[in-house]
Formats: C-alpha cells, sequence, structure tokens
C-alpha cells in the first residue's frame, strides 16, 4: 500500500491534488490511499513518523503551520 499524504489548507488546491493524484495512478496497478490534511494534527506526525510504510508528500509550502518533517537521503559514494 501507497500513501500519498497531502497537506494543503486551500479546498480548490487541494481538490486539484486529489484529481491529479487520481488521474496519474488510475492505469497503474498500484495500491494507494490518499490522506487529506488542512492543518498541523498528532495523525499527521503519527503517519510522519511511521516506520515501514511507503510514502509521498504533496505539500503546501505556504501553510501557516510549519511541517515537521525530515528526510533522509542515502549518500552514494563515487568509485
Amino acid at each position: 500500500m501507497l500513501n500519498i499524504i497531502i497537506y494543503e489548507d486551500n479546498d480548490v488546491f487541494m481538490k486539484k491534488n486529489v484529481e491529479g493524484v487520481n488521474r496519474a495512478l488510475v492505469n497503474c496497478d498500484i495500491e494507494y490511499k490518499i490522506i487529506k490534511f488542512s492543518h498541523y494534527s498528532d495523525k499527521l506526525d503519527d503517519i510522519i513518523n511511521q516506520k515501514g510504510t511507503k510514502k509521498i508528500y504533496i505539500l503546501d509550502v505556504e501553510m501557516e503551520e510549519p511541517v515537521k518533517l525530515e528526510v533522509e537521503v542515502p549518500v552514494q559514494k563515487e568509485e
């Protein structure tokens, strides 16, 4: 299961994001769930800190409340 987390406070943009995700994945053989947030909450924090799940975040960069999201990127050494 792929969780797609959309963090957006504008209803129009939220709808466009949901429609865009559904259009992009309609013909794919991927089981996914869209989880929507319009403000920061404990539930969002729990999802962010959940280990072992596949997630894609679509974030509004102009939110009133900051998202506490840390991203780890593996660095490969050149040989």
